[in-house]
């Protein structure tokens, strides 16, 4: 099951945007001289108590690897002992006139939370961190110089944007669900890859994309929508201007890779839409264009998954042309 793991980080991510703020007792005032406590989660976090309830009711799938924010979940679950997690399990304790009836939940929250904090100040967790975030660094630079290479060289470069996806039959595919049996099979990874290998396979021989000078993907997965491919195309932008019409070549022939069971969202049909839009041609001296496609790396940069499918572990999960080299003048 899907939903606790995405649950979970959700969790996590709150706390860690929140800067660990406590749940705390709020006194309420029910008549003149009366009052009462109430438990008060964080501000921003008004459902933790019944996320919190849910959640640790569910282990990690057996079949995905999670990532740091969910191990931090588990971890602090596993350090906390049995009469603390059934408090969390039931859920918010009614309103009280002692403060003193709310504290062993008070209590049993807040340690939950500094235990999620410590886990993150591991040398070990802080140099995974640090990995991850230096990682996602040097992939930037390798897309930057991509098209660094691409653009001295023609000096006028065409960027196509195109995702790809797989179809799925309505039986096994539930838009509303996160549940592992309904939404999309860990083993379509390696069907998609498969396409994907064919796609690159029939690159020199497509009438698109034999003219295609570099390209970036990033492998992706989300429950709604399974398996899928964001990509980068470039172009010579002295031979081909029609962005558009790219991008939908590149649609066709997913499709026909697919046997018809790919399809395609082109980002370029929506550059309109973008304050700062770097899709399409840029020019060599166009440097705030090409400020603006350093910073739509980022998108393909982005933090690691929250997990992955074990049968993703060993695989290419961003794959990059090599950059041109320099052209000797002589």
């Amino acid at each position: 099951i899907l939903a606790p793991a995405l649950g979970k980080a959700k969790i996590v991510k709150q706390y860690k945007n929140n800067n660990f703020a406590e749940v705390t007792a709020e006194v309420k005032k029910l008549s003149m001289n009366q009052y009462t406590f109430v438990v008060k989660p964080p501000a921003h976090m008004s459902n933790l108590p019944s996320d919190m309830e849910e959640y640790l009711n569910y282990s990690s799938h057996s079949d995905i690897i999670t990532g740091l924010d969910i191990q931090a979940f588990d971890d602090a679950q596993n350090q906390m002992s049995e009469e603390e997690l059934e408090l969390l399990r039931n859920g918010t304790p009614p309103p009280s006139n002692l403060k003193e009836d709310l504290l062993p939940y008070i209590n049993a929250m807040n340690k939950f939370s500094g235990l999620i904090r410590a886990f993150f100040h591991r040398p070990n967790i802080r140099r995974k961190v640090y990995d991850e975030r230096k990682n996602l660094k040097n992939n930037k630079s390798r897309m930057i110089k991509l098209f660094n290479s691409l653009i001295e060289r023609y000096s006028r470069v065409v960027v196509v944007r195109v995702d790809l996806y797989l179809k799925h039959q309505l039986e096994t595919l539930m838009q509303t669900y996160f549940k592992a049996e309904d939404c999309l099979s860990k083993n379509d990874f390696d069907a998609f890859k498969k396409c994907v290998e064919q796609l690159l396979e029939n690159k020199r021989h497509n009438p698109v994309l034999k003219h295609a000078i570099g390209y970036i993907f990033r492998f992706e997965y989300t429950p709604r929508r399974g398996f899928h491919l964001h990509t980068f195309w470039f172009f010579n932008g002295n031979k081909n201007q029609e962005d558009i019409s790219l991008a939908q070549g590149i649609e066709q022939l997913w499709k026909k890779v697919t046997d018809e069971q790919g399809y395609a969202y082109i980002c370029n049909m929506r550059k309109h839409t973008y304050e700062n839009c770097f899709l399409g041609t840029i020019e060599y001296n166009q440097s705030e264009k090409r400020k603006w496609l350093e910073d739509g790396f980022d998108y393909h940069c982005k933090t690691s998954q929250l997990f992955i499918f074990s049968n993703m572990k060993n695989g290419r999960r961003f794959q990059i042309s090599q950059p041109l080299k320099p052209q000797t003048r002589g």
